[in-house]
């Protein structure tokens, strides 16, 4: 017998949302190489977003906030744009389940109403 290993499942992450669609928002994924999980925070990037990027703070030069998003569900590796959904605003989540998550994004996220629950 083979052992399959679940990946993430499409809003996994999610505690709770706003009422109606305010939370979500459709997206432009811009292409990737490799498949997204669901729970990926995800920056603007000019004409999408694309996979957060840690970066460094530097005290002396504090950078503004990026505009970030949690993808809802699994997207496959792609060589063009595709639509994805996101959490965008007014939303618990669980800390443990989300992609890439530093200081930074932190800060973002909280900044746009999403609040991030402990595991």
């Amino acid at each position: 017998m083979s052992i399959v290993t679940q990946g993430a499942r499409s809003a996994d992450f999610l505690l709770s949302e706003a009422s109606g669609e305010r939370s979500r928002a459709q997206i432009n994924l811009l292409a990737t190489a490799v498949a997204i999980s669901a729970g990926t925070i995800v920056a603007l990037s000019g004409a999408g977003y694309a996979p957060y990027e840690p970066v460094e703070p530097d005290p002396e030069n504090p950078a503004e906030a990026p505009a970030l998003a949690i993808l809802y569900n699994n997207k496959p590796a792609s060589e063009d744009a595709q639509l994805a959904a996101a959490i965008v605003r007014d939303a618990e989540v669980d800390r443990s389940l989300l992609i890439g998550l530093d200081e930074t994004a932190e800060a973002a996220l909280i900044a746009q109403g999403i609040i991030i629950r402990p595991a």
